[in-house]
This record gives C-alpha cells, structure tokens and sequence, in this order.
C-alpha cells in the first residue's frame, strides 16, 4: 500500500510530509522483510534445511549484477567501486540464488561500514589451485581481530557495528560464511582496526 500511495496511483496525497512518510513506512517494511528472509535462511542453515540448488554459475556475471543492484547506495554515500575481473572465467557449479546472496551479504556490509567517500574494490579471479575466488575489500572501520569470531556467529556483532547508525541483525556474514561452506569453499575475513 505504501507504494501505491508513494507513487500516487489514485492522485496526490497533498503533504510532502505524507509522501516522506510512505517512504519511509516503505523503507521499514523492506528492511523487516529483509531481516525475517535472513532469519529464516539461517534458521534453515542450521537446521541442515538449506537445499543448493545446482547449475554452472558464471561468478563474475554474478558479481557484476550485484554490483549494479547496490551501485545507488554506494553512490549515494559517495563510495566509489572497483572491478577488477579476470576474463574468460569459466563458470562454476554452484547454486545462483546462494552465490548472489553472499555477494550482496558482502557488498552490502562493505558499504555500510566504509565512511563517505571510501573505496571498495571487488575482485574475481583464479586462485593458486586452479579454482575461483572472489574477494571485497574496502578501506572502511574495520573489525578488532579479537572480534573476528563474534561477527561469524549468528546474530554476533562486532562494536563497530553496535555504534553504527546502520545496525542489522548481526546475520549477513554467518549467512554468507555458511553458504560457502555448503558449496565446499572457503570463506576467510581479514581485518584490523581502522584498517
């Protein structure tokens, strides 16, 4: 309904403080939704519920979607973003839905944490045994070493984030560590303090 309204469908709603409030009921509902999506997907992680559902994945097309998805919020904070891809990556076996999650699970956190007019670089290429990697790097706040372990357990957060305006529910990383693990990967997070 909210976006009905926001949109003026059946005519003006007067008030720009009206249109400013559907914005923001619209922006609380997603939020929600995104939030109860992520609890259920670990509930069904830890549950050993979680079905991969398989096909040759080309990571790097991947990668670049979600990259243009989440490019109007990094602009917006005037984040600037790097590809660096390897060319002619043959695609991987894997499930597209899962890869895409833990993409938008890394980018997403990357922008939230990166000040404005930071930089976050997102690399695809061939690791030193012959598979793929993909790593996001960026030069936000970092996370205390000792914290490592706490921002990879569900609902865990480190003190960055408990200070950040941006707080979520402490289940983009696990979910995505997770993910990885069911398709046999490897999921390494290296940080330091303001680093």
């Amino acid at each position: 309904f909210s976006e009905i309204m926001q949109s003026g469908m059946f005519g003006s709603l007067g008030s720009a403080k009206y249109q400013e409030y559907c914005h923001d009921i619209n922006q609380s509902g997603a939020y929600l939704l995104g939030l109860i999506n992520d609890i259920l997907d670990m509930s069904r992680i830890e549950a050993g519920r979680y079905e991969l559902n398989e096909e040759a994945v080309a990571l790097v097309h991947v990668v670049a979607d979600c990259h243009h998805l989440l490019k109007l919020r990094a602009t917006s904070r005037g984040i600037t973003i790097h590809e660096v891809f390897e060319h002619g990556m043959p695609r991987i076996w894997g499930d597209e839905r899962a890869t895409r999650q833990v993409v938008l699970n890394l980018l997403s956190n990357s922008i939230k944490f990166t000040p404005q007019g930071g930089e976050i670089w997102l690399k695809v290429g061939w690791t030193a045994s012959g598979g793929q990697y993909l790593s996001v790097k960026d030069n936000g706040s970092g996370i205390a070493e000792d914290e490592i372990p706490i921002v990879l357990a569900s609902f865990g957060q480190g003190s960055n984030s408990i200070k950040s305006a941006e707080q979520g529910a402490g289940l983009g990383l696990p979910i995505a560590k997770s993910l990885i693990d069911m398709h046999g990967g490897t999921f390494t997070l290296k940080s330091k303090l303001r680093i």
